[in-house]
């Protein structure tokens, strides 16, 4: 095994809800693996569990609130009483590395109302925008994030973890803890109701090889 100050170690990890898809590079080896229900991975190097629920279930791969072609959460943001509301949603997410780790989150999302025409028996569906952003909430987004997620928000995209995770060390991220609701009009003509679908990855490198392995030529945490 190369010495830690030379070795490279790039986690990506893309959450397509509980079915994730992980990319580890360790020097030039190259792994991929699929993780059902709650998630507990260990490279040897850095150690993650990850939880996601609405209120008390926890959504598994075989969940109706995972689609399985194109990998996202679906979440409702206009009936409360929904299963899956929005107002129910946690992710937990526990992540110990070996070595001083820097870490990066990219959160992505989509809101869609649907409008189905009684009569006509047909749907349709249009992109929505959040254009307000609010304290303890995710840029632009409904969705809010737990106490004592302290994140640098950056124009790349990225949320930028506001620390060095020190050599196994434990940080806890609450990525989502519950969200404001939406409304959505029913009359005897249609019925609306608005989804929104959510994707994520989160970055994990050495901390001393950031700008190298995220190839960005400026300081983030400045």
């Amino acid at each position: 095994m190369p010495n830690i100050a030379i070795k490279r170690l790039f986690i990506i990890f893309i959450i397509y809800l509980l079915l994730l898809v992980s990319t580890f590079y360790v020097t030039y080896a190259y792994y991929r693996k699929e993780i059902t229900s709650n998630i507990q991975l260990s490279t040897g190097d850095v150690g993650i569990t990850m939880v996601m629920s609405f209120d008390e279930i926890t959504v598994d791969f075989l969940s109706p609130y995972y689609d399985h072609e194109r990998h996202v959460l679906l979440v409702n943001v206009s009936d409360p009483d929904a299963v899956n509301a929005l107002s129910k949603l946690n992710i937990d997410v526990s992540i110990t590395p070996t070595y001083a780790s820097r870490i990066r989150i990219k959160w992505m999302e989509s809101y869609i109302k649907e409008r189905y025409y009684i009569d006509k028996a047909e749907t349709l569906r249009e992109a929505m925008a959040i254009t307000v952003s609010r304290p303890g909430f995710h840029p632009f987004s409904n969705v809010m994030f737990g106490e004592g997620y302290q994140v640098i928000h950056h124009e790349d995209g990225y949320q930028y973890i506001d620390q060095i995770v020190s050599e196994r060390e434990s940080i806890q991220l609450k990525l989502a803890d519950g969200g404001l609701m939406m409304y959505a009009r029913s009359n005897d003509q249609f019925v609306e109701t608005i989804y929104l679908e959510i994707s994520l990855s989160i970055e994990v490198v050495q901390a001393n090889r950031y700008q190298e392995v995220w190839k960005i030529d400026y300081n983030p945490f400045s």
